[in-house]
């Protein structure tokens, strides 16, 4: 988990690009930030949030700020139509 301050923006963006390079399910538990561009550009449109009600202690330290677990679900692959006939 990245530091707060910076790094969220790249943490989130790396996610997003990774998923959406190799289709598979992604999770990221993040701070909620519904101000920032990338929350509007990368998580909203594109993840399942659920938000964290419970109190979070990282490094045995309490985390006081709203946090969420942002799922970006796996991609199913296309199959072609198997009914095409080749001449």
């Amino acid at each position: 988990m990245p530091d707060f301050s910076t790094k969220q923006r790249q943490w989130i963006m790396k996610a997003y690009e990774q998923w959406m390079r190799c289709g598979r399910t992604i999770i990221l538990m993040t701070q909620l930030k519904t101000f920032c561009t990338y929350s509007k550009d990368y998580l909203f449109p594109h993840a399942e949030i659920k938000i964290i009600y419970e109190t979070i202690f990282i490094d045995g330290k309490k985390i006081t700020k709203p946090m969420v677990l942002a799922i970006y679900k796996e991609i199913p692959l296309r199959i072609p139509n198997p009914l095409v006939i080749m001449d």
